[in-house]
């Protein structure tokens, strides 16, 4: 199914953000300029256009953004497979490879995230609702420490 076709049946109300991930990746041009033109017909007016934008961005962010964590794991299982049965001289490259995916992958889910708590926090405000109670209470938690670990093995 193409882009177009996904487009075509998708339904989507939800106010349009663009998302600073988008930047990273080459093939966002081509998704917009593929939106804009509206394949070919060019008596689209400029509202047209930018709702076909908006929803062939949508789509694409989907596809490609949203299973961030299940490409990661892939990587991280296939280059745990290399490791384990000790190819390192012969994958060499191939691990390399891995390796820097792995961290472009996680560079993204991390961008990814931290605008979407924002989206969250701009949307809710930091009003002191129980929305606001809740995420920071689970914050305080987080970070606190409970105990350190002496150097013979005690808890302290």
């Amino acid at each position: 199914m193409s882009l177009a076709d996904n487009v075509a049946a998708a339904i989507c109300d939800r106010r349009f953000q663009y998302e600073a991930l988008w930047s990273w990746e080459l093939d966002c041009e081509e998704v917009v300029r593929e939106g804009w033109t509206g394949h070919g017909n060019v008596q689209l007016v400029l509202h047209d256009r930018i709702r076909n934008c908006a929803e062939f961005l949508r789509i694409w962010e989907r596809d490609m953004f949203r299973s961030l964590p299940r490409k990661i794991k892939k990587k991280r299982e296939e280059l745990e497979q290399i490791r384990i049965q000790e190819r390192w001289s012969s994958e060499f490259d191939r691990i390399m490879e891995l390796e820097r995916d792995i961290e472009k992958l996680s560079s993204q889910e991390e961008i990814y995230s931290r605008q979407r708590s924002r989206a969250d926090w701009f949307a809710l405000g930091d009003k002191n609702t129980k929305n606001f109670q809740i995420k920071a209470t689970m914050r305080k938690a987080q970070n606190q420490i409970c105990g350190l670990m002496s150097s013979h093995g005690d808890f302290v």
